[in-house]
């Protein structure tokens, strides 16, 4: 049962067979043995209802999480990967974000839109609540100050699927011997977000902290209180994590000043050559030949027309 830590586990999981079923509620019995209902601060009445939810079926490890992961074994695998991916891999595993979130806070970036920066000043943070969709929340991502160049700077370089099949095709061939045996311990994004909550708990994080800043709601909690939860709270102690990830899952120096392809500009300054655009456009370019250039998002170049009043014949020359 390593893999279950707080209700959410159970979904997760997804389809059970009966056996593993069997266990789980074995498990969440042997608390009323021992006189509590209660495990890792939640109620054994949250694991239980959350569990009845769940279809039993033949079950799948394709997606299984390795819910103990250690520093060394974030640190070979991300190393596996391009540079643009491992800022997207330190990303994920420092703020416990979802990854399609993270992407579509990226998406946002490209469309003109600045990132919601708070900084104080040993950390900072970046608000996402913008990004959620469902209900799949988001409220902050906190970050290290080392890591500010990395999350300025980095662009959406694949699709989330793409980038979740690359870091577990790194972390695939991960195995660590336990008890004379070897275990296979796959890493990967699934892993990343269970790594990052049993961290937090680990500095002494309240739970219901944790489980705000990673976009889950804690049962009873109104939309109010939630974001207290995120806001103030998590910036009261999000500096207990710290020192656990510079000791364990350090910054690389290539990282901490990473410019990325398309190094970041707030879109309330000049974030392009107007008069090269201007030149290109009345050439004639297209969009795609614009944003090779100058690495321009068509929603920018659309606007720019439109701000001018520029005239185009698409894909053609002027005459």
């Amino acid at each position: 049962m390593d893999w279950l830590y707080v209700p959410e586990d159970v979904i997760m999981r997804g389809s059970m067979n009966a056996s593993e079923k069997n266990a789980l509620n074995a498990f969440l019995n042997y608390f009323d043995g021992v006189g509590t209902k209660n495990f890792n601060g939640y109620e054994k009445a949250q694991f239980t209802k959350t569990a009845a939810k769940v279809q039993t079926g033949k079950g799948s490890r394709k997606d299984q999480k390795t819910t103990n992961l250690e520093f060394d074994e974030l640190i070979t695998t991300r190393d596996k990967l391009s540079h643009p991916l491992q800022v997207v891999f330190m990303i994920a595993a420092y703020s416990g974000g979802r990854l399609e979130q993270i992407n579509r806070l990226y998406d946002k970036v490209e469309e003109g839109n600045d990132l919601r920066i708070d900084d104080f000043g040993d950390f900072f943070r970046v608000d996402v609540r913008h990004v959620s969709a469902g209900g799949k929340r988001a409220s902050y991502y906190y970050f290290p100050a080392e890591m500010k160049n990395a999350v300025l700077n980095y662009r959406n370089v694949n699709a989330p699927d793409t980038i979740s099949k690359r870091v577990s095709d790194a972390g695939r061939d991960n195995y660590r011997e336990e008890h004379g045996k070897q275990v296979h311990r796959p890493v990967n994004v699934s892993s990343l977000r269970k790594f990052n909550t049993l961290l937090l708990r680990k500095a002494g994080i309240d739970k219901d902290v944790t489980n705000a800043l990673q976009g889950r709601a804690p049962d009873g909690v109104d939309e109010v209180h939630y974001l207290e939860l995120a806001d103030d709270m998590g910036r009261e102690q999000y500096p207990r994590v710290i020192p656990l990830l510079r000791e364990g899952l350090p910054v690389p120096d290539w990282m901490r000043s990473y410019a990325g392809n398309k190094p970041y500009i707030p879109a309330t300054g000049k974030s392009f050559d107007e008069k090269k655009l201007m030149k290109m456009l009345k050439a004639g370019a297209t969009n795609s030949e614009i944003r090779k250039e100058m690495g321009l998002h068509p929603d920018k170049i659309t606007k720019f027309v439109k701000e001018n009043g520029i005239v185009r014949s698409r894909g053609t020359k002027a005459k």
